[in-house]
């Protein structure tokens, strides 16, 4: 009985401090990487642009700290595949969902990797700017 109570105290604690992960699907043309303070979140898309794939990220708990974590290794993955952009999927929530299970509490975010022409790129309004 003690050791099942250690177990699942050590798995409580392990997925609590969880760092932020991301995967990515290359779907389009992938380009060379880019930093990620290169990429710009867009709640909506820009008039031009061109699909690389998908992204995908979370990072622990609910704050405020794992919305900018989930946003940093969103902008992180894209960059690695050549998107300057992402169009979040949930703009309403300015692309953060939080998702609550048994012993799991995590921030997820979620978009369309893109690759925005520099002259378009600055006739829209991002979310935000990295």
């Amino acid at each position: 009985m003690h050791k099942i109570a250690m177990w699942t105290s050590l798995l409580a604690v392990a997925l609590a401090t969880a760092c932020a992960s991301s995967k990515s699907m290359v779907t389009g043309k992938s380009r060379p990487s880019l930093r990620p303070r290169d990429v710009i979140l867009y709640t909506n898309a820009p008039p031009q642009f061109e699909t690389v794939g998908t992204v995908v990220s979370r990072a622990a708990g609910h704050g405020q700290s794992s919305v900018n974590a989930a946003m940093n290794e969103l902008r992180q993955r894209a960059g690695r595949v050549g998107a300057n952009g992402v169009i979040l999927d949930h703009p309403e929530n300015n692309g953060a969902v939080f998702v609550s299970g048994f012993l799991d509490r995590h921030t997820r975010a979620s978009g369309k990797a893109i690759f925005v022409p520099v002259a378009s790129n600055n006739a829209t309004v991002p979310v935000t700017k990295p």
